[in-house]
This record gives structure tokens, C-alpha cells and sequence, in this order.
């Protein structure tokens, strides 16, 4: 049968590597252009897994079955700064947990961004665990690229304030 032509879509996300693998582990890749569409020609029917990575965002695989001569996929992505969002939407609503999980996801994409630290110190704030809260706190007051120090410092006080301590 003739292979056809897998197009897409990743809204707002410019070169994002886009991979589809086959059976047989045959692989095809591309990239995504400035509005974040993308083509992969000669694509064999069948199964296939479809990966998205790009930089800032959580990879994403899924099974797809190509079938078309011509067929289209959208595929959803989050990037780190989003997953905070999610993170602090729930820090908000005392649901700390999900609060967490968000964080938790936003490390894996950005294990050295201070901003996920500091959500870190936050829930941990908020879950009365002083000390982790006030080593976090540190840790992204020593690494803080771009991070006001100011809101750092004033967790800080705050945590202090709470614990009782006099620093």
C-alpha cells in the first residue's frame, strides 16, 4: 500500500522534534515551523508511536494508526511555566497534593529552574514543613537567575516568622 502524510499541529511551540516509529522501528522525524505545524511524509499505515519534544516542554509520546493517505493529529503540550500555573492554582486552593504532582512535573522538564524551586519552598510553606521550606528557599535564593530576590526573601521571613527563629 502507499505510505502517506502524517500533518499536525503544536500551537505556539516553534522546532519541537516530531517522530513517528513504526512496528518494525522505523523511524521518521521532522520539525515543527514558526506556528508550530508540522508534516511527516511517506508514512506507512499502521501503528505507530508519535513523539513530540521540544525545549521548555514535557515530551510527549502516544499511539497513533495511521490509516489515510493524508490524516492530521493535534497534540496538547506543557511547558514547565505552565505546570507552575497548575501548581499554583492548587497551592491556592490547599490542595497540595495536585499542587505537587504539578511541581513535581515541572522539575522533570526544568530540574535547575529556580522558579520551581521556590514553588517547592511554597508548598512545603504551606504544608508547615519549616525546615525543608527554608532549605528550598535557600537553594533557589543561591541560584536565583532572573527570580526577584525580594519574594524570595520575603519567604524567608515568613518562615523564620513561623518557626519562631530570629535570623
Amino acid at each position: 500500500e502507499q505510505p502517506g502524510n502524517l500533518q499536525g499541529a503544536l500551537p505556539g511551540i516553534f522546532q519541537a522534534k516530531i517522530c513517528t516509529e513504526n512496528v518494525n522501528q522505523d523511524q521518521t522525524c521532522t520539525e515543527s515551523d514558526y506556528s508550530g505545524r508540522f508534516s511527516l511524509p511517506q508514512i506507512e499505515k499502521g501503528e505507530h508511536v508519535l513523539t513530540v519534544s521540544a525545549v521548555e516542554h514535557e515530551t510527549r509520546q502516544q499511539k497513533i494508526f495511521f490509516s489515510n493517505l493524508s490524516q492530521a493529529v493535534f497534540v496538547h503540550m506543557l511547558s514547565w511555566r505552565q505546570m507552575l500555573t497548575n501548581a499554583k492554582k492548587y497551592i491556592i486552593s490547599n490542595e497540595y497534593a495536585a499542587a505537587n504532582h504539578w511541581i513535581q512535573r515541572a522539575k522533570s522538564v526544568a530540574p535547575t529552574e529556580p522558579l520551581v524551586s521556590f514553588h517547592m519552598a511554597i508548598l512545603a510553606f504551606k504544608k508547615n514543613d519549616m525546615t525543608m521550606a527554608r532549605q528550598l528557599a535557600q537553594e533557589t535564593l543561591s541560584v536565583q537567575a532572573g527570580l526577584p530576590s525580594p519574594a524570595v526573601q520575603t519567604l524567608i521571613s515568613e518562615i523564620d516568622s513561623r518557626a519562631g527563629k530570629d535570623d
